[in-house]
């Protein structure tokens, strides 16, 4: 982990490009946090594992995740955040919240951006 890392904040994708700011709520990271960059939730799908919206999470880049893992992807052209289970040539976008529907999509459809690694939130 590089001591004192600042990262930049992911706020949209359009197409296969993704957009950042160039300034996060948790930059630079604390000691023992390590990520590639941050995404601020948009939605309260995930709050059992206290993501809620507004939370800031931090994101590893990878393409490797493993059943079970909370991700960062991009399903229809939106970011979300949900456990991911890959199952043959299909990708499980499952919430928390009941609120909010399984997602069910061929790999070829789901756009993998990354790993949660933390979350962080601010007291009201």
């Amino acid at each position: 982990m590089d001591e004192g890392k600042i990262i930049s904040t992911l706020v949209a994708v359009k197409g296969d490009k993704l957009i950042f700011k160039n300034s996060c709520d948790v930059s630079p990271l604390p000691n023992g946090f390590d990520a590639d960059y941050a995404y601020v939730a948009k939605d309260d799908a995930m709050e059992s594992n206290k993501i809620r919206e507004n939370s800031t999470v931090l994101v590893s880049k990878t393409l490797n995740l493993r059943n079970g893992d909370i991700a960062l992807v991009v399903v229809e052209g939106n970011i979300i955040i949900r456990k991911f289970t890959k199952s043959k040539k299909m990708i499980v976008l499952e919430a928390d919240n009941s609120a909010y529907p399984t997602i069910i999509r061929s790999e070829e459809l789901v756009t993998i951006l990354g790993r949660l690694s933390a979350v962080f939130h601010k007291f009201d």
